[in-house]
């Protein structure tokens, strides 16, 4: 299901959508931690997002970003980290600065939004260029420090900010 190393004659690359009615229809009930490390091993051994087909590539981001969002115990990729940890990990992974996203950004920020991950929400704004927005989300998340931080990176006009979410903030 990865894309061929730069350079190979393979041209084929199989389309991992087509692999999911191997584990969510299975007869003794969806195998979902199979079908999450298949979306895993996909993303995290493409060296490039851009890679992976476009249409395979935003399922795969939105089925593993579920998975991560209704996880609530620990989840270990890059070592033990939160679900939550895996979730700002998979929505920054999938929109690096200076790209297009490999994922449609309202249909995570929705997703994000309905489970109450702030973070992820606010993240999302913040590529959007809606400071605003994520100042005000993080608020709601009472993470005062990283209010200040986006404050300083993004509140000023030279850089293609808004001064005026120091008011907010």
């Amino acid at each position: 299901c990865v894309a061929p190393e730069p350079g190979s004659s393979d041209l084929y690359v199989a389309d991992p959508s087509s692999f999911a009615p191997l584990y969510v229809n299975e007869t003794n009930g969806p195998k979902t931690h199979d079908f999450q490390r298949l979306c895993e091993q996909v993303i995290l051994s493409s060296k490039d997002a851009n890679t992976i087909p476009r249409t395979s590539n935003s399922g795969i981001y939105h089925s593993l970003l579920d998975a991560y969002l209704r996880e609530d115990q620990e989840y270990d990729s890059n070592g033990a980290q939160s679900a939550g940890d895996a979730v700002l990990d998979l929505l920054r992974r999938g929109w690096p600065p200076g790209h297009e996203p490999s994922y449609d950004p309202d249909i995570a920020l929705t997703r994000c939004a309905i489970h109450g991950h702030l973070q992820g929400v606010a993240f999302v704004h913040v590529r959007l260029r809606r400071y605003r927005d994520a100042v005000l989300t993080l608020a709601d998340a009472r993470d005062w420090p990283l209010i200040i931080d986006l404050c300083v990176k993004h509140g000023t006009l030279s850089d293609g900010g808004d001064p005026s979410i120091w008011h907010v903030a």
